[in-house]
């Protein structure tokens, strides 16, 4: 329940708590030296210290301890976190897991400030201003923030869905041999992979719920070109992985339909004829949420039947206009300083965001130091006019 309008602290401390959180939560890192402000140790102590001006949080809820739900454990953070410096940022190394359980402590963050109109202005803040320097050498830490809950929810929920293949399975083998497995070693391992699941699958849903509150909230980051087809791709597949298949205005929700059938490793129409009966069948979601979604799905299959209109064949078009990496027309070609090679400029912001180096030649890398190809870039937009005025005329 948000807290009272009087006991909030003035503005200046809310953006402080704000920032301080997605920091910390930025620096918990395994891999380091990918960008934000500060160290781990000291964006821990940044969000403490905002939250106790707070009031509104307990200080069980700040603990450095977790609780791991899966054995009881406590998980106390080492004193030797290897940190990595960076020239605007320390990441602190730790365990995939463990960098879990710092994390946790933040989402009852989230969940606290969510709807409170104050602490949204904050977001709003943060948002406008990552928009405003996105093409920086440093990603702006609200980007930051949204691409590690997409990478978070993508890794925890394909894990899950991994995990309960194998307990079926198990499940299949104990019933064929009378209710327990042959050796007490593998009856422990069936019960391990239960506790796993049940853990991946809490956190996953702790890490969607987050990503849901954050986006409800700040909206047009998400759909901008270096996230949303991040997103709708994660979207598809973890539908087609549920269904056993081998929005806030409307320029946000068009970007969005148009990455979702863009997807085509996971996305297909029938997908989503097959979701709709799958919830409709097993959801105990409320009717009005079953039947925004099936209106969702008549939206996008039409965005289908769109884009198929508007598509070009990637064949027909020369070497140079197409992307080394993704394959597809560029939109807004850069060339890479150190390799020479030229890609589209959404390609390499999105493989900056989790590996700071050219990916052709492995040297550093910063977004500023890309070449914008504007000859090319004007010499493609001419091609695909010229390409789509050759369409059929519908």
């Amino acid at each position: 329940m948000a807290p009272e309008s009087h006991n909030l602290p003035e503005t200046g401390a809310l953006r402080y708590a704000v920032a301080a959180l997605l920091t910390a939560f930025v620096s918990i890192e395994l891999s380091p030296g990918t960008g934000s402000v500060g160290s781990a140790g000291t964006a821990a102590d940044m969000l403490a210290a905002s939250s106790s001006q707070d009031g509104g949080i307990s200080s069980s809820e700040q603990s450095g301890r977790s609780t791991d739900d899966m054995n009881g454990e406590i998980v106390v953070p080492g004193r030797t976190t290897a940190v990595a410096q960076a020239p605007d940022i320390q990441t602190a190394t730790v365990g995939f897991e463990e960098k879990f359980q710092y994390r946790r402590p933040m989402y009852a963050c989230l969940r606290y400030w969510y709807g409170n109109p104050l602490y949204d202005v904050q977001f709003h803040h943060l948002e406008s201003e990552a928009l405003v320097h996105i093409d920086d050498s440093t990603p702006p830490l609200f980007l930051q923030f949204l691409s590690l809950l997409v990478n978070d929810a993508i890794f925890l929920l394909d894990e899950a869905i991994n995990l309960l293949i194998q307990l079926k399975r198990k499940e299949q083998e104990r019933e064929a041999v009378g209710g327990r497995l042959a050796s007490q070693e593998e009856e422990s391992l069936f019960m391990h992979t239960g506790r796993l699941a049940r853990h991946h699958i809490m956190l996953g849903i702790e890490t969607i719920a987050a990503l849901r509150r954050v986006v409800s909230v700040c909206p047009r980051l998400i759909t901008h070109p270096i996230l949303v087809d991040r997103v709708a791709c994660m979207l598809n597949y973890f539908l087609a992985r549920l269904v056993n298949h081998s929005t806030s205005s409307s320029d946000s929700a068009e970007a969005f339909r148009r990455a979702v059938v863009s997807d085509e490793r996971s996305f297909h129409p029938d997908l989503l004829d097959q979701a709709v009966a799958v919830l409709t069948r097993v959801s105990t979601a409320p009717i009005e949420v079953c039947t925004k979604f099936s209106e969702a799905v008549v939206l996008i299959k039409n965005e289908n039947v769109v884009k198929m209109e508007d598509e070009l064949d990637v064949e027909d078009a020369p070497d140079d206009f197409v992307d080394p990496i993704m394959g597809h027309v560029m939109e807004d070609p850069v060339k890479l300083p150190a390799s020479g090679h030229v890609v589209d400029r959404k390609t390499i912001y999105r493989h900056l965001l989790n590996d700071s180096t050219d990916p052709f030649t492995r040297q550093p890398l910063k977004m500023s130091q890309v070449v914008p190809q504007e000859e090319l870039k004007a010499t493609i937009r001419a091609w695909i006019a010229e390409q789509r005025a050759r369409l059929p005329k519908s």
